[in-house]
């Protein structure tokens, strides 16, 4: 009985050790994470007196967008207030909603990631949601709590979250990626909010696509009710509201062509606010886009930028 005993004591002790070890290196990012970001947007929009030319969406913005040429053509301050698309739509309406942040005279450019228009990511995917919790513990109160049961997250996320503490702890304590080639940092922002540490790097080779193959019509109505709400919203405030299209490469335009139009049509029959340009307008080839099918190198940056 002795010996089990003592066998079960050093494997407990294994055990928690391994879990302190993975609760203390694997932790989300410090206040250099690139999704701390969100905090200096805010402030960005905060800190303006006059009125400002917004432009809301995901990665596709903070990545995409030549804030300081759009502030030149429409003649208002920019601020770039693109983050990440697994935030969910309902975050960054949300934020605008605080503080008086929206204001009179203010254009607010809305370009959602697809995933968002969809239905797909109006909320907050749970396994980014704990990466900005992690940074930011108040953000929580941004996220719908009850779209996830315990059930649910055991189910889901528990082993995925797991798996993703402990792939953060052994690269804090053994990887070797050279910070100068790590754009997610928070430190890869200009003084608009746009993401400029990728621009003169190479780009870097990827295979995935933005596939849509099917619209729900019940989802795309859900989006555009909140949308038109947020609308509303800003209307009250003397603000103006437009919706525009995010870039997408040739290769995810071929596959996604017809559910795009039936999204484009849906879109422009349900919004109350003018939406601007077409979808077509804004494919780009594969070697425009730095590292995803959303985020655009320094060329293709300035295309999408003309073409906004």
């Amino acid at each position: 009985m002795k010996p089990f005993l003592i066998r079960l004591a050093l494997f407990l002790t294994l055990q928690l050790s391994v879990v302190g070890w993975v609760m203390h290196y694997g932790k989300p990012g410090s206040g250099t994470h690139y999704l701390c970001s969100i905090f200096d947007k805010c402030e960005l929009i905060d800190s303006i007196d006059g009125p400002r030319v917004i432009m809301v969406g995901g990665s596709n913005v903070a990545f995409g967008i030549d804030s300081e040429k759009i502030g030149d053509a429409v003649g208002l301050e920019p601020v770039n207030f693109g983050v990440h698309g697994a935030l969910g739509l309902d975050v960054y309406l949300q934020l605008l909603r605080e503080k008086d942040r929206v204001r009179s005279g203010d254009v607010l450019l809305m370009m959602p990631e697809y995933a968002m228009l969809t239905g797909h990511q109006v909320y907050g995917d749970p396994k980014t949601v704990d990466l900005l919790t992690g940074v930011w513990p108040e953000a929580q109160k941004y996220f719908r709590s009850e779209r996830r049961s315990l059930k649910s997250f055991l189910d889901d996320d528990m082993f995925w979250l797991a798996h993703v503490w402990w792939l953060r702890a052994v690269d804090r304590v053994f990887g070797d990626v050279p910070p100068e080639t790590n754009v997610y940092q928070r430190g890869g922002f200009n003084r608009y909010g746009d993401m400029v540490a990728h621009l003169t790097l190479p780009r870097r080779e990827f295979k995935k696509t933005t596939s849509l193959r099917r619209i729900s019509a019940v989802r795309v109505a859900e989006v555009t009710a909140r949308l038109n709400d947020f609308h509303e919203f800003c209307q009250s405030r003397g603000a103006e509201v437009f919706l525009l299209f995010p870039p997408l490469t040739a290769d995810s335009w071929q596959i996604s062509q017809p559910a795009i139009d039936e999204l484009e049509q849906r879109l422009h029959a349900q919004l109350q606010f003018p939406v601007l340009g077409s979808p077509d307008q804004l494919v780009f080839s594969q070697d425009q886009f730095f590292d995803t099918p959303y985020h655009l190198t320094a060329t293709g940056r300035q295309q999408r930028t003309s073409v906004v």
